[in-house]
């Protein structure tokens, strides 16, 4: 979604959206996990379970499937607008 943000030039939303940005967060949340989990206190979730290979691919699959599910309506949007010329309010307006 993120070349396709970038090629309508939507700059801002595509800066918001770069991976660079997002990218500490989960290194962050795998540190944390791991020195609650040292210390002995109780982790949010184990990621232990992440090497049940089932759980994985489960995980990913499921990922994948609500990151493109809602994805898809602004692609509709993007192209009812961009690629049609449709208005903003012409499903609302009478013909």
């Amino acid at each position: 979604m993120l070349p396709m943000l970038q090629a309508t030039g939507a700059k801002r939303a595509a800066s918001v959206l770069a991976v660079r940005h997002w990218q500490p967060f989960p290194c962050a949340v795998r540190a944390l996990e791991r020195r609650l989990g040292a210390r002995g206190r109780a982790a949010t979730g184990d990621l232990k379970v992440l090497r049940i290979r089932s759980y994985a691919v489960g995980t990913l699959t499921a990922t994948a499937f609500y990151a493109g599910f809602t994805s898809i309506f602004l692609v509709l949007s993007l192209f009812l607008q961009q690629g049609l010329k449709f208005r903003r309010c012409m499903r609302h307006c009478p013909r």
